[in-house]
């Protein structure tokens, strides 16, 4: 007991020093006019012509201060939908910095991930993997996505051990549904899939029934992450339109070999598409090839497992940036933890 007191102990800690190690860039007031003379003259309002190029980052904070302010999002660059960016302009405009959301984000995964695992020592690790650690210093929607994948596996985790509480079942769904509306839907098949497929696998047709009786829930969950749209344009049918031409948009987007994700995991050679050939990748470190390839041995949870597989096989088939990872990498650790678990009890018992 005494030993868990003290995780717990250190992880209260270690959140207190990630936030006390980045005090400058939280407290400091952000110059959103000098961002939007950015945007401005960038690749989203120039084309070709632009005299500078825009993170993402940078990016997600204009595009949240304009919804914040009531811009129609019809009027503004087509890509991921509105609700990870409103948190960013809800970030600028209640404490005058847009990083506090992703302190924030970082802080809701870290509670969740142990609520789900009930391991403060798992949780204690994740907090120094350098890939959630880079998601502190930006505005991405990763570490949002990360947390509403984790909240869906948590409701679902509830749903099977609450005697397939229906109530659990929807949230599962909701989840789901909200996550959508953080970032453009492929994003969130994986975890679709290995909801279905495990729902499947169970043979309960109670579990089945009740988890595809909840499924207009996700529906529900992604409409209400697109509130900002309706504000503007109160239709279903236009709401449709303006979805296939973000679709339309995104097919539109270019080409990248396959399979860069395992060259990344496996050798940290990230094979970039815009003319800088093969880079290592800033926060890959070598306990990636270990965890991953241990993960993929486990059969801890079947959920977990088919979502992290169903994750791979999707970033597999085109344009991969390290960050989409973000998502399935904490429980890439839990899967890894548990082969590394039973790897060890068969070690005693062979004794």
């Amino acid at each position: 007991m005494w030993i868990k007191r003290f995780l717990l102990l250190a992880l209260i800690v270690r959140i207190i020093f990630l936030f006390w190690s980045n005090i400058d860039l939280y407290t400091k007031p952000y110059d959103i006019n000098k961002s939007i003379d950015r945007y401005n003259q960038s690749q989203y309002t120039q084309g070709d012509k632009a005299k500078l190029t825009l993170s993402d980052s940078e990016l997600y904070i204009v595009e949240g201060y304009s919804l914040v302010n009531g811009k129609d999002p019809e009027q503004m660059f087509p890509g991921h939908p509105a609700l990870g960016k409103v948190f960013f302009g809800l970030s600028l405009k209640l404490f005058g910095n847009p990083y506090i959301i992703s302190y924030l984000s970082f802080l809701c995964l870290i509670l969740f991930f142990y609520l789900f695992t009930k391991s403060a020592f798992l949780t204690l690790v994740i907090t120094f993997e350098p890939l959630l650690l880079s998601q502190l210093t930006v505005s991405l929607l990763d570490i949002q996505l990360a947390v509403l994948h984790l909240l869906t596996l948590l409701s679902y985790q509830r749903f099977r051990s609450a005697n397939h509480s229906f109530k659990w079942s929807l949230l599962t769904c909701l989840f789901l549904g909200l996550s959508i509306s953080i970032k453009f839907f492929p994003s969130s098949i994986p975890l679709f899939l290995a909801l279905i497929v495990d729902t499947t696998l169970t043979g309960d047709f109670t579990h089945f029934s009740r988890i595809i009786k909840s499924l207009p829930a996700t529906a529900l969950g992604f409409l209400a992450g697109n509130f900002t749209y309706f504000v503007h344009h109160p239709s279903l049918i236009s709401f449709a339109k303006f979805f296939r031409y973000q679709v339309n948009w995104w097919a539109g987007g270019p080409q990248a070999p396959p399979l860069g994700v395992w060259k990344i995991i496996y050798l940290n050679q990230w094979p970039t598409w815009w003319g800088d050939g093969t880079i290592q990748v800033e926060n890959w470190w070598i306990i990636w090839p270990i965890i991953f390839s241990l993960s993929l041995f486990s059969w801890r949870s079947r959920v977990i497992y088919l979502y992290i597989l169903c994750s791979l096989i999707l970033f597999s088939l085109g344009i991969f940036f390290p960050r989409y990872l973000v998502p399935i990498i904490p429980f890439v650790y839990y899967s890894a933890y548990g082969t590394i678990n039973r790897l060890w009890q068969k070690v005693k018992s062979a004794q």
